[in-house]
C-alpha cells in the first residue's frame, strides 16, 4: 500500500480528478467483489448488463460510470427547466390575477423545483429499471431511449390525470410525453458510449515495465496447476502478481486486456478445460508470447 500511495505518477498515466478517482476506486471494488464472491455465471451476467460491447477495462468502466451518474443527475433538470418556463409564462399572462411583485419569477422557481423533484424521483426508480432493461437488451440507440422517455412521461400523466378528459387530457398527456422525451434525450446524449474516446495509455512492447510484467506472467503461466496443491501454490503466486499489478505496474494497468483478471482467477477451470485454457492464452497472447531474440550484431536483416 505504501508503494501505491508514495509512487509518482507516470507521464503516460492518465490524470483523474478527485471525483474521477472515487469512481475509479468504486469500479475497481465492484470488479474485485465480483471476482471473489460471485460465480462465473453471475459475473458474466452482471458485466453483460452494465458493460456490454466494450473492452471492459476498469478505466473504461470508470469513465462509463461517471457519465452515467452525470446523466442521471442532469437529465431531471431539463423537464424542470421547461416546466418552470411554462409556469413563468402562465404567471406572466395572468399577472393581474396573481399577487406578488414578480409572479413570473416565482412561477419559474416553483415550477422548476417541483418538476425537477418529480423527474428525479421517476429517474431514480422507474427510470433506473428501464435503463437496466435497455442495457440487458443492448438497445443503445437514441430511438430506444426516446421511446422509454415518452413511456415514462405518459405513465406519469395517466397516474396524475385526475378528472381530465377529452382535449384537456390529450394536452396534459402530450406535455408530459414531451417532458419525458427531453429528459431521456438528454440522458442519452450525456451517457451514450463513446468507444473511440477512451483514453487508455498505449502499451509499448519495449517499455521496461511491460517487459517485466510479461516475464512474470510467463513464469506464472509455466507453473503446473493439475493438482490441488499445485493450484494452491499457483494462487499464492498469482496474488503476489496481482499486488505488483496494482503497485509496480499500475501505470500500464488500464492498457492491459481485462481477460488478465479472469486468467488470475480461473486456474481451476483451466485445469479441467484445456480448450478454455487455450482460449485464455490466445486472448493474452500479446503478454505470453516470448520476446523474439535480437539478431546478432553485424548481421543483415531483410
Amino acid at each position: 500500500m505504501a508503494a501505491v500511495v508514495g509512487a509518482k505518477r507516470s507521464p503516460s498515466e492518465p490524470h483523474f480528478s478527485p471525483f474521477g478517482n472515487a469512481i475509479r476506486a468504486t469500479s475497481y471494488a465492484v470488479f474485485q467483489y465480483l471476482r471473489r464472491h460471485a460465480t462465473r455465471a453471475v459475473r458474466r451476467s452482471v458485466l453483460r448488463t452494465i458493460l456490454p460491447d466494450i473492452g471492459r477495462s476498469p478505466l473504461q468502466f470508470a469513465q462509463l460510470m461517471k457519465r452515467t451518474l452525470w446523466a442521471f443527475g442532469v437529465a431531471p433538470f431539463v423537464p424542470g427547466l421547461l416546466f418552470g418556463l411554462t409556469c413563468a409564462l402562465h404567471a406572466q399572462l395572468h399577472r393581474g390575477e396573481i399577487s406578488g411583485t414578480a409572479p413570473a419569477l416565482g412561477g419559474f422557481v416553483v415550477g422548476f423545483m417541483f418538476a425537477s423533484l418529480v423527474a428525479g424521483a421517476i429517474a431514480w426508480t422507474l427510470g433506473l429499471l428501464v435503463f437496466l432493461t435497455l442495457r440487458t437488451l443492448r438497445w443503445e440507440g437514441w430511438l430506444a431511449y426516446s421511446l422509454a422517455g415518452i413511456f415514462l412521461g405518459a405513465a406519469y400523466a395517466f397516474a396524475t390525470r385526475q378528472d381530465r378528459a377529452g382535449a384537456g387530457l390529450a394536452f396534459y398527456l402530450a406535455a408530459f410525453c414531451f417532458f419525458g422525451l427531453t429528459a431521456s434525450a438528454t440522458f442519452w446524449a450525456i451517457r451514450r458510449p463513446r468507444l473511440r474516446k477512451f483514453s487508455s495509455p498505449v502499451l509499448h512492447a519495449t517499455d521496461p515495465v511491460v517487459l517485466e510484467l510479461k516475464a512474470e506472467l510467463r513464469a506464472l503461466d509455466a507453473m503446473p496447476i493439475a493438482t490441488r496443491d499445485e493450484r494452491t501454490r499457483w494462487y499464492a503466486a498469482a496474488e503476489r502478481f496481482r499486488t505488483r499489478l496494482h503497485s509496480d505496474w499500475r501505470s500500464i494497468y488500464d492498457s492491459l486486456p481485462h481477460e488478465l483478471e479472469h486468467y488470475l482467477s480461473d486456474p481451476d477451470i483451466r485445469a479441467k478445460d484445456p480448450a478454455y485454457a487455450e482460449y485464455q492464452r490466445h486472448l493474452l497472447s500479446l503478454l505470453l508470447t516470448p520476446e523474439p531474440p535480437l539478431p546478432p550484431s553485424g548481421s543483415n536483416v531483410a
